[in-house]
C-alpha cells in the first residue's frame, strides 16, 4: 500500500473542530465545527451587514462570518470578496486584521492559488509580530506549514508546526495545540514513523470523545487508521472505520466518506479480499466525481493498482483514458501524480500500449527528480527526529519527578520511623531498636538498588531508540539501491520488448540515455557515506591497492545485496559480478567469501 496523502491535506484545510470550553473567538474558520454551525452564524451577519449602523469591527466580524459560511459551502471566491470588505473596515483594527488574512490564505488553499496564499499569509506574520499575540503567531505558523505541505517542502512544514506547537505549550493554550499536533502527526505518516504518529493520533482521540461525529474527529481517525495498517493492526482499523462511517453519512460530506471507503478497500486489500476491495473503490472514486476532486489521483492510483493485480486491464484502461486529463491529477502533488504514472505504466505495459508506458515511465522518472528525496527529506527527518527526542525528554522530566516523590516519601517514611523508633526506645530493650534500625538499612539499599536498575533500563530504553533510528536509515539505504536496480531492469525490460515497434532506434535512444543517468547513483552515495562516514577510508587505509570503484562495489556488499541485484544496479552480467568480487578478495588476500562479507560487515 503507497504512502496516503489525501487525509493528511483535508486536516490541513479544516482546521479543528470548535476548540474546548468555546474558547475561540468566532473570527477565524477554525472555531466553527463545520457548515452548519457557520450558516446559523451567517443568517445573524446578514442582518448586520443589511443595517450597516453598527460598528467597524462588529460589521468587519459580520463580513467575516459571512465569508467563513461560503467558504464551508464551496464559494471560495466569494468568500473572498466578502474578507476583503471586512479588512476594509478593520483599517486601525491590526489584531483582527491577523483573522481574516488566516482565512483568505486558507481560501486561496483551496482554490490551488499557493503564491497568493504564501503573500497573505506573510501579511499576517508581519501584522502578528507587530500587533498580534503568541497564539495568533502560532496560528500564522501552521497556515505557512500548509502552504509548504502543499508545495512540497515537508521539512518547513514541520519546523513551522514544531514553532506553533511549542508557543501553544508555553502558553498553555488547548484550544488549538491540538489542530497542530494532529497535523504534525500527518507528517509523520510521510517518513512512515507510524508508531510515534499513532501516539499522537490516540492521544487526540482519547482527549476529545466529546468531538466524536465531528468532521476534524472523524478525520483523526481515519489517519490513525493509516498508522495501524501499517502496524498490522487491521482488525482494529476496519471497526473503527465501519464505526465512523454512520456518522459520516448522516453529516452528507461525500468527500469524507470517499476517505473512508478508501481505506475501508486499502485493508480489504491487505487482507486479499479483491473483490471487495475493488466495490470500496469504486464507491469512493464515484463519491468523488470520478476525477472532479483533487483527492481523486490517490484514490486512483491504489484503485489501477488492485485492478492491475485483478488482471481486469481492460477496465483500468477504460478509466484512465478518462482520467489523464482531469482536474483531480493536475491539483494533485507530485508525490501524487509520481505514483499514478508508475501504476499506469504498469497497466499500460500489461494492455501492449508501450507508446502510452514509454510516456507514463518518462513522466514518472522526472518527477522523482524533483521530489528532492535527499535534502528535503533528510531534513525533514532530522525535523521529526528531533520533536521526538524533545518529547522524550519531556517523558524523562516526568519520571524522574515520580523518582523524586517516591524518594521524598521514602525519607518521610524513615523520619517517622526514626520518630516511632525514638519513643519506642523508652519502653523497648536495646536489641528491638538495632533489629529495627537493620531493617530500615536493608529497606533503603533494596530501594536504592530498584532506583539504579530504574536507571539503567531507561538508559537501555533511549540506546534501542536511537539504534531502531540508526537501523532505519540503514535499511532506507538500501531499499534506495534496490529500487535504483529495479528502475534499470524494467527500462531494459522495455528497451527488448520494442524490438518489433516502429522508430526503434529513436526509443532505444531515449531509454538507453535515462538508464545512464548518474543522478540516482549520486544519491545513493551521498546517503551510504552519511551512515557509514569511515567505511571508505578504513577499508583504504587498511587494503591500500583498491580503486575507487573496488570501494564503491564494496559498499553494496556491505548492503548484503545479492550478485543479481548487484548486477542489475551496474548493469553488468552475473557472471562479471562473480569475477570482480574475486579479483577484489585477491588484493585483499583474503581465503573465500564468508571472511570477505564479514570484514566489510564489521568496518
Amino acid at each position: 500500500m503507497k504512502l496516503l496523502l489525501l487525509t493528511t491535506l483535508l486536516t490541513l484545510n479544516c482546521f479543528a473542530q470548535n476548540p474546548p470550553g468555546n474558547c475561540g473567538s468566532q473570527w477565524l474558520k477554525a472555531d466553527y465545527t463545520g457548515l452548519q454551525q457557520a450558516q446559523t452564524a451567517s443568517a445573524t451577519a446578514d442582518a448586520v451587514i443589511a443595517a450597516n449602523t453598527a460598528h467597524d469591527t462588529v460589521i468587519a466580524k459580520a463580513y467575516t462570518t459571512a465569508g467563513i459560511y461560503m467558504d464551508f459551502n464551496g464559494q471560495r471566491k466569494e468568500a473572498l470578496t466578502s474578507y476583503n470588505k471586512a479588512l476594509e473596515h478593520l483599517q486601525p483594527y491590526k489584531l483582527q486584521q491577523i483573522y481574516v488574512y488566516i482565512n483568505k490564505a486558507i481560501a486561496l488553499e483551496q482554490l490551488n492559488d499557493y503564491q497568493k496564499m504564501f503573500t497573505e499569509a506573510n501579511k499576517a506574520m508581519t501584522l502578528s509580530n507587530k500587533y498580534g499575540t503568541p497564539v495568533t503567531t502560532a496560528l500564522v505558523y501552521q497556515t505557512l506549514a500548509t502552504y509548504y505541505f502543499r508545495t512540497d517542502n515537508m521539512a518547513k512544514s514541520s519546523s513551522y508546526l514544531l514553532k506553533g506547537i511549542a508557543i501553544l505549550e508555553k502558553q498553555n493554550n488547548r484550544c488549538y495545540l491540538p489542530l497542530l499536533k494532529l497535523s504534525l502527526a500527518n507528517t509523520y505518516i510521510q517518513t512512515n514513523n507510524y508508531q510515534f504518529a499513532a501516539d499522537l493520533f490516540k492521544e487526540y482521540l482519547d482527549n476529545n470523545t466529546n468531538a466524536k461525529g465531528s468532521k476534524q474527529y472523524t478525520i483523526a481517525i481515519v489517519n490513525y487508521t493509516e498508522c495501524l495498517i501499517e502496524l498490522n493492526q487491521l482488525e482494529k482499523a476496519f471497526t473503527l472505520l465501519e464505526n465512523a462511517l454512520p456518522d459520516v453519512k448522516l453529516a452528507g460530506d461525500k468527500e469524507l466518506e470517499a476517505v473512508l471507503y478508501y481505506r475501508l478497500a486499502n485493508l480489504e486489500n491487505r487482507r486479499e479480499r479483491i473483490e471487495s476491495s475493488l466495490t470500496f473503490y469504486k464507491r469512493a472514486y464515484v463519491l468523488l466525481g470520478e476525477g472532479k476532486s483533487r483527492f481523486s489521483t490517490n484514490i486512483f492510483t491504489d484503485y489501477l493498482e488492485v485492478l492491475n493485480k485483478a488482471k481486469k486491464f481492460k477496465e483500468a484502461g477504460a478509466l484512465m483514458e478518462s482520467f489523464k486529463n482531469s482536474d483531480a491529477y493536475r491539483k494533485s502533488t507530485t508525490q501524487d501524480r509520481f505514483e499514478y504514472e508508475q501504476s499506469a505504466a504498469a497497466i499500460y505495459n500489461k494492455t501492449g500500449n508501450l507508446k502510452e508506458a514509454n510516456r507514463a515511465l518518462t513522466e514518472a522518472l522526472r518527477l522523482c527528480d524533483s521530489l528532492r528525496q535527499v535534502g528535503n527529506g533528510l531534513r525533514e527527518q532530522e525535523v521529526q527526529a528531533q520533536y521526538q527526542t524533545k518529547v522524550q525528554r519531556e517523558q524523562n522530566i516526568i519520571l524522574e519527578k515520580r523518582i523524586n516523590r517516591e524518594n521524598l516519601l521514602i525519607v518521610l517514611y524513615i523520619i517517622l520511623s526514626l520518630a516511632i523508633i525514638i519513643i519506642g526506645y523508652m519502653y523497648i530493650r536495646g536489641y528491638r531498636l538495632r533489629h529495627r534500625l537493620n531493617k530500615e538499612r536493608f529497606k533503603n539499599t533494596v530501594a536504592e538498588k530498584n532506583l539504579a536498575q530504574q536507571q539503567r533500563d531507561y538508559e537501555q530504553e533511549l540506546s534501542n531508540s536511537q539504534k531502531t533510528i540508526i537501523d532505519e536509515k540503514q535499511r532506507e539505504v538500501t531499499s534506495m539501491a534496490l529500487r535504483l536496480a529495479s528502475y534499470y531492469d524494467h527500462i531494459n525490460d522495455l528497451v527488448a520488448r520494442v524490438n518489433n515497434s516502429s522508430n526503434i532506434a529513436e526509443i532505444k535512444k531515449e531509454l538507453q540515455q535515462i538508464v545512464k543517468q548518474k543522478d540516482y547513483w549520486n544519491q545513493f552515495e551521498t546517503r551510504f557515506n552519511n551512515l557509514n562516514p569511515e567505511f571508505a577510508s578504513s577499508l583504504v587505509n587498511k587494503y591500500p591497492k583498491l580503486t575507487k570503484n573496488d570501494v564503491e562495489f564494496c559498499s553494496l556488499i556491505k548492503l548484503k545485496l545479492t550478485n543479481k541485484e548487484i548486477a542489475s544496479l551496474l548493469q553488468i552480467s552475473h557472471e562479471s559480478v562473480i569475477t570482480k568480487k574475486y579479483r577484489i578478495r585477491k588484493k585483499m588476500e583474503l581465503q573465500d567469501d564468508a571472511d570477505f562479507e564479514k570484514l566489510l560487515s564489521d568496518l
